[in-house]
């Protein structure tokens, strides 16, 4: 690639040097004479040498055809080559220019070779096994089949195409290239012998010497020519990157490229059409100085008439708005302009994006001859490529701007962005000394249009309540779609009167909505329930204010749905002091802050210690001790209970293995961590790792919370029971599935409801019964009974007297952080 560069950089030096207009004039001068002059000579002998002539001739014209195609063979194989050495340097990650890049080079080898295959069938007809492989592997380094082949994330220092295919493919150019070469030095050998034959024809092969040496001449001013224009090709290449100034200045782009053309060509004005589905149709014209407004009138025509014959995806309903950039204001353009004009076109059409692009340019004459014409045709397509890309690059800029800050179903802003403009709102709220309103708004029994009708239905539900809440908000509220079926609504400069009279009236429409959902299925219906926050009364940062709207949206649901709160001042401070007590407890549980506690089990016939509940206890930061009913709750709700599950475990087990605690450890287990994939495994991993016999311990069950996932704690209990895991039924007779658990699990203990104990330390007939009711229950059965809640004297002598054969409460010992010995 360096050399190519460095061979093409010296030609052009040199061609510059030798491009002087009197030196030029003269050289044609001279040739003229002198081809006059032998042409007299050579009229003498042409009779006799005529037929030996016109063979030699004939010869000679077919072996410099040869040559050309060599020659040509040669540059397209060097601009192969210098393809791949692109593609290979590529370097992961790639950016979506580079990907671009990658992308043209690709498909730019695989037009090459087939262009070559096109062109020049009986020279490479040798060749043709070689030239398809190549051909083939260019199309297999797509990014698509090398991504496939596991190199979708490579390492940052690995080229991304593999070095093994890289090496294939540069041998394949190679041997090419010295066949090729065979080829060119066996047609200039066939050349030197015809020439010798000419010298030993006397003066028909003299005056045959003078004409080769005309025609070689006359070629090397073509052939001049050619490189030059082959110079101006690359220098263009050079130029047409995509980079962010080429997009974000494409227009300056295209005037440089205009001065550039220009100085190879005589052109005088660039054009460009790129339209989109939602687009004006917008043609730029660059002109190559100052036109006159007649001059503008005709090119507008003209342009227009190519474009409409060029493209017929254009709707012919849409005018063409024609808009004007000059190059050079100092050079003016007359109406000789139009005389003598030649309009070039290239067009493209994507699907995905959908674009519609044209370029042109208004060439200076009637004709071009082929080469200067391929030669237009090729920047045109290149400036088209260039131009095309930038547009798409700009759209999918513009797309993915949009949907950084709008919800993709109802183009409402998303969380993110509602979150950004409540704090300005505050702000400037706090600046101004004004006030607004928060309003947080759920959809009343979203879940029950998705599950009757399906989800396309349900995000047309949305959709539609979007449109309605957009229709019916004033000028200056913020509309954001917070997640799921809530939205969220700030009323700026509103006081909490005013924001209640605003929902009552949106609420009034809400309830008149009605929405098909097609397929004779009666109108769904909506209503809302809403909560509201005014800055400052309820909150004076962003969080807590939102903090405060959620609330008294959740607490409109709970009073019935389809209502509307707003918070007292002081059930707003309570808000307050709750969410930050929240906060601090959350923290705690996640640095890992709770504790075992133990409870003992008493036996009741002997007093003995037999066993202790694990309880989950908290160490605030100031050393009080925070029991589970403040916490457990807050825990389930951020999906944090599985990792406090596991961790009360290992403590409490670490703890037995070091004291060597021999009693039965009862632990509690919530449902949310039963239901990781991994429960079981976990479990007897960490029993095994403190070498404690699974038949020390036991796992009890809330009946209120087995009932929800039932499939699952039966499958990890029957699974953890063969493992000689201990189990037993927690709270047993204040559920309603009581009876049908005792069937489905192999349980090994039921735990009496507190209540009841304690209503039978009462005297009370009803709770008298049901205890006595659960031990023979119990007893039939084989399972030990567990009388919960014992807080007093009178709760023990009932439990006794019931036959329960365990007992726990405050009464028998308190929770400690550590566990009494046990018999």
């Amino acid at each position: 690639m360096t050399s190519l560069k460095t061979f093409l950089k010296e030609m052009s030096v040199s061609f510059r040097e030798r491009s002087r207009p009197q030196e030029v004039h003269g050289a044609i001068t001279t040739l003229i004479r002198l081809g006059v002059v032998m042409g007299g000579l050579s009229a003498v002998l042409l009779a006799g040498n005529g037929v030996y002539f016109l063979k030699t001739q004939r010869e000679l014209r077919a072996l410099q055809a040869q040559a050309s195609d060599v020659r040509h063979l040669r540059s397209d194989l060097h601009s192969l080559s210098a393809s791949l050495f692109t593609m290979v340097q590529m370097r992961p990650p790639l950016t979506l220019v580079n990907r671009a890049l990658f992308r043209g080079y690709q498909i730019q080898g695989v037009s090459m070779l087939t262009d070559m295959l096109r062109r020049n069938p009986d020279l490479l007809s040798g060749n043709l096994t070689d030239i398809r492989a190549l051909t083939g592997l260019f199309v297999y380094s797509s990014l698509q089949n090398i991504e496939r082949e596991g190199f979708d994330t490579p390492h940052l220092n690995r080229p991304l195409v593999p070095p093994a295919l890289a090496t294939q493919m540069y041998g394949l150019i190679q041997g090419l290239d010295r066949r090729i070469d065979h080829q060119e030095r066996a047609i200039e050998s066939r050349r030197v012998l015809i020439r010798h034959r000419e010298m030993t024809g006397g003066i028909a092969s003299l005056l045959l010497l003078v004409f080769f040496l005309v025609a070689f001449l006359l070629i090397e001013s073509r052939s001049f020519s050619f490189l030059k224009t082959l110079e101006f090709e690359v220098d263009l290449t050079k130029r047409l990157l995509i980079t962010s100034d080429v997009i974000r200045e494409w227009k300056e782009f295209a005037k440089d490229l205009l001065f550039r053309i220009n100085k190879s060509f005589p052109v005088k004005c660039l054009f460009t059409l790129f339209v989109t589905p939602d687009d004006t149709y917008e043609v730029y014209i660059f002109w190559n100085g100052v036109p006159e407004d007649s001059v503008r009138r005709f090119f507008e025509e003209a342009i227009e008439a190519r474009i409409r014959q060029a493209n017929t995806h254009l709707s012919a309903e849409k005018d063409l708005a024609f808009l004007h950039e000059m190059t050079h204001e100092t050079a003016p353009l007359g109406e000789e302009v139009t005389r003598n004009i030649l309009m070039e076109t290239e067009t493209l059409l994507l699907d995905r994006p959908q674009i519609v692009g044209i370029v042109g340019v208004g060439l200076a004459g009637k004709d071009l001859d082929p080469i200067k014409k391929t030669v237009v045709r090729g920047f045109l397509v290149s400036i088209l490529n260039v131009l095309g890309s930038v547009k798409a690059l700009s759209l999918y800029n513009k797309e993915i701007e949009y949907y950084a800050v709008r919800d993709p179903l109802t183009r409402l802003f998303n969380q993110r962005v509602f979150w950004e403009l409540l704090e300005y709102e505050v702000g400037r709220a706090k600046r101004h000394r004004t006030r607004f309103v928060l309003c947080v708004i759920d959809l009343d029994d979203f879940k029950g249009v998705n599950d009757a009708y399906g989800h396309s239905t349900g995000d047309a539900f949305l959709k539609a309540m979007a449109d309605l809440l957009i229709n019916e908000i004033r000028l200056g509220d913020i509309l954001a779609r917070y997640g799921g079926d809530e939205f969220t609504l700030i009323l700026p400069k509103t006081d909490l009167p005013g924001a209640l009279s605003f929902i009552g009236r949106l609420k009034e429409k809400i309830t008149e909505f009605r929405m098909d959902p097609g397929e004779g299925h009666p109108p769904v219906e909506a209503s809302v329930s809403i909560g509201l926050a005014a800055f400052p009364d309820h909150a004076d940062t962003h969080q807590d204010l939102f903090t405060v709207a959620d609330q008294m949206m959740y607490r409109a649901k709970q009073a019935g749905k389809n209502t509307v709160r707003a918070p007292m001042i002081e059930e707003a401070l309570h808000l307050h002091a709750t969410a930050k007590r929240d906060a601090h407890l959350l923290q705690l549980i996640r640095e890992k802050q709770v504790m075992p506690y133990f409870q003992p089990f008493i036996d009741l016939a002997s007093g003995e210690i037999v066993g202790h509940e694990v309880l989950a206890r908290l160490r605030d930061t100031d050393g009080q001790i925070v029991p589970a009913g403040e916490f457990i709750a807050l825990a389930e709700r951020a999906g944090l209970v599985a990792t406090l599950d596991f961790d009360i475990l290992e403590r409490a087990l670490s703890l037995a293995e070091e004291r060597d605690i021999r009693g039965r450890l009862f632990f509690n287990l919530t449902p949310n961590a039963m239901a990781i994939p991994d429960f079981v495994p976990r479990i007897v991993e960490s029993v095994q790792k403190h070498r404690i016999p699974t038949s020390q311990l036991a796992f009890e069950i809330t009946e209120r919370e087995a009932i929800k996932n039932i499939r699952i704690v039966e499958t990890m209990i029957r699974e953890l029971k063969e493992l000689g895991f201990l189990f037993s039924i927690d709270d047993f007779g204040a559920g309603f599935s009581s009876h049908h658990y005792l069937r489905a699990f192999p349980v090994d203990y039921l735990k009496i409801d507190a209540p009841f104990i304690q209503g039978a330390g009462r005297s009370h007939a009803v709770d008298l019964a049901i205890v006595h009711s659960i031990v023979r229950l119990a007893t039939s059965l084989g399972v030990q009974t567990v009388g919960e809640g014992i807080e007093t004297e009178a709760d023990l002598e009932a439990a006794k007297s019931c036959g329960v054969t365990l007992g726990q409460g405050f009464f028998l010992g308190m929770p400690a952080p550590a566990p009494q010995a046990a018999v």
